[in-house]
């Protein structure tokens, strides 16, 4: 019997009903949506005797941003308080020219007289908590992997739930309560130009007078919105427009692409060498169906970021992710539980922020 005959037979043995049946270990199937099928995930799992397991672990991708690239961030204050609260203040009188009376001597009564005014506002905070369990006997279990341990897995999947949970609300809000707890994308005070951006910018590549006019009408929309008392310094673009900018900004003369002309006419404008324009996949109206749209919108966000100062948006962790020691109640059975706390992305200036739709 020859050699490739003599493994077919012996693969049609081990497969065959009466011996255990084989099947692919660590096999992860996705369910009709796109997640996990929690039933094909396990330590347990049948191998061929002339399978090595491998040292390595391929980890999950997930799509995870650093929210401080967008939105400027602040940790411990107010820690374990249910909100806090930022005054804002502002002239109410004072006319200057009134000021200029002919009068020689005026009386104290006739100097018109400026005041001021504070004006709360609040950022309520939401308290987090997560666990993770596990048993003597499970974890022994993992451990005949050689390669895999099952609690540091349970500990970073508990912390990656906190990361993801926190990038969502940054930029979308809390879905149950976004008059509370907007996002950088929903907050419903701020204005929305549906007149601009009608289409993805990057269709605009074959018409570059269009393209133009868009840059030009992007700024001139923001002085008008902030009654031209800031310049932006940051745009953020649905994540598949933006990859359609590095098209060039004219076929018959394709010395730039399409972003690097947008940024450059953006810094040049605004005097800011440290302008940005960033991708977002929370801007594509797939993603944010549901939130301020049932369809979701493709949004644009034009802002000033202000980074130093925080004063236009700005997130609040008053107890960033912390993580108690596993304890357990009888020594078999573990649980570990981590906590922290988190305010919206809210937004102060709101005349300094800017949002650009068209439909789904």
């Amino acid at each position: 019997m020859e050699q490739g005959q003599i493994m077919r037979e012996y693969r049609n043995a081990l497969t065959s009903s009466k011996l255990i049946k084989w099947r692919p270990g660590m096999t992860i199937r996705k369910n009709s949506d796109g997640s996990i099928d929690s039933s094909s995930l396990g330590y347990q799992y049948v191998i061929q005797t002339t399978s090595f397991i491998m040292p390595r672990v391929i980890q999950q991708k997930l799509y995870q941003v650093n929210i401080a690239d967008f939105v400027p961030v602040e940790f411990g204050e107010g820690a374990w308080m249910q909100a806090l609260v930022t005054n804002a203040t502002g002239i109410l009188n004072g006319s200057f020219t009134e000021g200029l009376a002919d009068a020689l001597n005026p009386g104290p009564s006739a100097i018109p007289k400026v005041d001021v005014a504070l004006s709360p506002i609040t950022a309520a905070i939401k308290t987090w908590r997560g666990a993770y369990n596990y048993d003597l006997a499970e974890v022994n279990q993992a451990l005949a992997s050689n390669n895999w341990d099952l609690i540091t897995a349970r500990m970073k999947a508990n912390r990656m739930v906190w990361v993801l949970g926190t990038q969502d609300i940054a930029f979308l809000g809390l879905e149950s309560n976004q008059a509370q707890f907007p996002g950088l994308f929903s907050n419903s005070a701020v204005t929305v130009n549906t007149s601009l951006i009608t289409a993805a910018i990057s269709s605009l590549a074959a018409t570059p007078s269009a393209f133009q006019a868009i840059v030009a009408g992007l700024l001139q929309a923001y002085a008008d919105n902030s009654n031209y008392t800031a310049q932006p310094d940051t745009f953020v673009i649905p994540y598949d427009d933006f990859f359609g900018l590095g098209a060039a900004t004219s076929a018959d003369f394709p010395i730039n692409s399409m972003i690097k002309y947008m940024l450059d006419a953006f810094k040049q404008m605004t005097g800011n060498d440290n302008f940005k324009i960033l991708p977002s996949r929370y801007g594509m109206a797939a993603r944010n169906a549901g939130f301020w749209n049932a369809n979701g919108t493709n949004r644009y966000v034009l802002y000033n970021r202000d980074e130093n100062n925080g004063e236009t948006v700005k997130m609040d962790f008053p107890v960033d992710y912390t993580l108690n020691p596993a304890m357990s109640a009888d020594g078999f059975n573990w649980t570990g539980i981590a906590y922290g706390q988190l305010t919206g992305a809210i937004v102060y200036r709101v005349p300094e922020v800017l949002y650009f739709d068209y439909p789904a």
